[in-house]
C-alpha cells in the first residue's frame, strides 16, 4: 500500500504542525489503512522526505556559511575579519577563525552555498569541506571576487574548511 503525492504532501504538512498522530489520521483518510499500517506508511514517507519537506524551509528557514580555521601567519592577516592591528600579538602558527560566504536569504541560497562544495547541507559526515573541489567560478558570481580571494588565500595557507547550516 502507498499514499499519493497529493495525499503525501498533506501527510508531511500535518506532521510538520501537527506531528505524528495527525500525520497517522491522515494517511488513514487517504488510505483506508489501519493504524499499525499507517504508521508504517508515515516511517517510510519521513525516510524519503528531504529536510524541506519534513521542516518546511521553502526559500526560509536556513542561513549558512564556511567557517575557516587554520594557523596564524603574516600572510593571511590581510584576510582576517578584524583589522591587522587586532593581530599584533598573535604568535604565527596560533589556531584562528574566520567566518566565509555569509547567507542569510534562506534555504535556496543555502543549498546553492552547499552545492558549490558538492555538498548535501544537511549530511553532516560532509561538513568538513574539501576546499580543492570547490567551483571557484559560482562562489565569484555568489559573492565577488574579494570574498573568494579571501578563501584561495586561507585555502593555500593551510586552512580547512567547514560548511555550517544553520536552521
Amino acid at each position: 500500500m502507498q499514499i499519493g503525492s497529493v495525499d503525501r504532501d498533506e501527510v508531511l504538512r500535518a506532521l510538520r504542525t501537527g506531528g505524528w498522530l495527525p500525520a497517522v489520521a491522515a494517511i488513514r483518510h487517504a488510505t483506508g489503512a489501519d493504524v499499525v499500517t499507517a504508521r508504517r506508511l508515515l516511517d517510510a514517507t519521513v525516510a524519503d522526505a528531504n529536510p524541506d519537506e519534513l521542516y518546511g524551509e521553502g526559500n526560509m528557514g536556513m542561513s549558512a556559511n564556511v567557517l575557516a580555521i587554520g594557523p596564524y601567519s603574516p600572510t593571511v592577516k590581510g584576510h582576517m575579519e578584524y583589522p591587522a592591528k587586532f593581530y599584533s600579538g598573535t604568535r604565527e602558527g596560533a589556531p584562528i577563525l574566520r567566518d566565509l560566504f555569509d547567507v542569510h536569504e534562506g534555504s535556496s541560497r543555502s543549498r546553492e552555498l552547499a552545492s558549490c562544495f558538492g555538498i548535501d547541507p544537511w549530511d553532516f559526515n560532509q561538513h568538513e569541506i574539501d576546499a580543492s573541489q570547490a567551483n571557484i567560478e559560482k562562489l565569484v558570481e555568489m559573492f565577488g571576487d574579494e570574498e573568494v580571494a579571501t578563501f584561495l588565500a586561507l585555502r593555500g595557507a593551510g586552512f580547512r574548511f567547514y560548511f555550517r547550516p544553520n536552521g
